[in-house]
């Protein structure tokens, strides 16, 4: 039984969803701006993010570490 290391790693755009792939990581994390205290991008920024990860066959996990009140 073979065990392999998994990484994870946070993404802001296309090309860090590409390079991602590239080196082998197999999780991006994808944060939204009001959403998370680190997020930058917009939802719909997100959502492609989301697509391009999906047909990168990359699992994608959504940061969401802001509470709504």
């Amino acid at each position: 039984d073979e065990k392999m290391s998994k990484f994870s790693t946070f993404v802001t755009n296309i090309h860090e969803v590409s390079m991602a792939k590239e080196y082998g990581i197999s999780e991006v994390l994808l944060s939204e701006k009001t959403l998370s205290r680190t997020g930058k991008n917009s939802l719909s920024e997100v959502y492609e993010l989301e697509k391009k990860a999906k047909e990168l066959e990359l699992k994608t996990v959504f940061v969401w570490d802001i509470l709504a009140t």
